[in-house]
């Protein structure tokens, strides 16, 4: 049987989310090491500012149309 799939974030989840990537520990990382120790230091922390800063997840969430 399938079911519907409810995508629905709370507003203060998303925030908690939010505060925990923001609340990373990006020193405890190497610099410089690009790509050579898994995800690049650097891309990462400007994947995560901009997730937090400019992505909008709600949107996003509306443009997948019902499920």
């Amino acid at each position: 049987m399938i079911r519907e799939f409810n995508r629905a974030i709370s507003e203060n989840t998303l925030n908690e989310v939010y505060a925990r990537v923001q609340r990373y520990p990006w020193q405890a990382l190497p610099d410089n090491s690009g790509w050579n120790l898994g995800a690049d230091t650097a891309y990462m922390k400007e994947l995560c500012r901009y997730w937090v800063s400019d992505f909008d997840c709600y949107r996003r969430n509306s443009m997948a149309g019902p499920c």
